[in-house]
């Protein structure tokens, strides 16, 4: 039996040009690419004939774009993040969120995720369950921590010299070794390895002030991917508060609950509205 088809990016992009007759929803990563997949095949008609690929980051899809951009055949999706790589193209659709995973962040995706199992309607677990628990309870250490990390990104990274030691942020686990919140002294931990010393605080809210509002949702803005064990956390906390012990197993393993919840991830208001460009081109 044959195997999955597996491409590199390079191959991908390739294919773009050589299928001409076949639509092409183009993503930045291949860890993103079957959750695009999967939402955009939720809110499209069956009918809909495409294929959902990656293209290894929003540099190798500028540099397509800038060779490619008679081909009618494709559509990008990028991230909103706060690189300094800013692209501008009909056929390019940038997210409102830092990254797909900030959207699970969603009253709608994690209601939907929970009320069948807990046999009840989505509208009764809005009223136990609700994101701003966690954003607000968390608002203040995550302003602190990403007002750090764009200067690391806007400022530190542009002056280091190549080859030199560059500190990684993205993979830190920055949740409490019990409960859901999120853990000041490693938020400080961390910002102590990223900001160099001299740097003031001046410096790092000029920065800020140039790229974001002070009262940006932080569920928005700050790189989800890093507060996924939070939200993993907090909802378990709240299932164990309703005393549902079956639904508590299911969203014991890490990985089952972000299965559940990339499952409804089409809940999203927010995601389905970003996404419409895509469903209009793909359908």
């Amino acid at each position: 039996m044959a195997g999955i088809p597996r491409y590199s990016a390079e191959e991908n992009l390739r294919r773009i040009s050589r299928q001409k007759s076949l639509k092409f929803v183009v993503v930045e990563g291949a860890h993103d690419m079957p959750i695009y997949d999967y939402v955009i095949r939720c809110i499209t008609e069956d009918s809909a004939d495409f294929d959902v690929v990656y293209a290894g980051g929003k540099v190798a899809i500028q540099e397509f774009l800038t060779t490619n951009n008679n081909l009618r055949n494709c559509l990008f999706i990028v991230d909103k993040d706060f690189d300094d790589v800013y692209l501008e193209y009909d056929n390019l659709v940038y997210l409102e969120r830092y990254s797909i995973e900030n959207y699970f962040f969603c009253n709608e995706v994690i209601a939907s995720a929970l009320a069948i199992s807990l046999k009840c309607k989505v509208s009764d677990v809005k009223k136990l369950v609700s994101i701003s628990d966690f954003d607000n309870s968390n608002k203040n250490v995550l302003l602190k921590l990403l007002k750090a990390i764009v200067y690391y990104q806007r400022v530190i990274i542009p002056a280091r010299q190549i080859g030199s030691f560059t500190p990684t942020w993205s993979e830190t686990f920055i949740c409490n070794t019990e409960g859901w919140e999120v853990c000041p002294q490693r938020a400080d931990a961390l910002i102590n390895q990223l900001i160099p010393e001299g740097v003031s605080q001046d410096d790092i809210d000029e920065c800020f002030a140039s790229c974001f509002t002070v009262d940006c949702e932080m569920i928005k803005t700050f790189p989800g991917k890093m507060l996924k064990a939070s939200l993993h956390r907090f909802i378990r906390t709240k299932i164990q508060s309703i005393g549902n012990k079956s639904l508590n197993t299911k969203f014991a393993n890490f990985d089952t609950a972000y299965e559940l919840l990339t499952a409804h991830l089409h809940k999203s208001p927010d995601l389905k509205n970003i996404l419409l460009p895509v469903k209009n081109f793909v359908e």
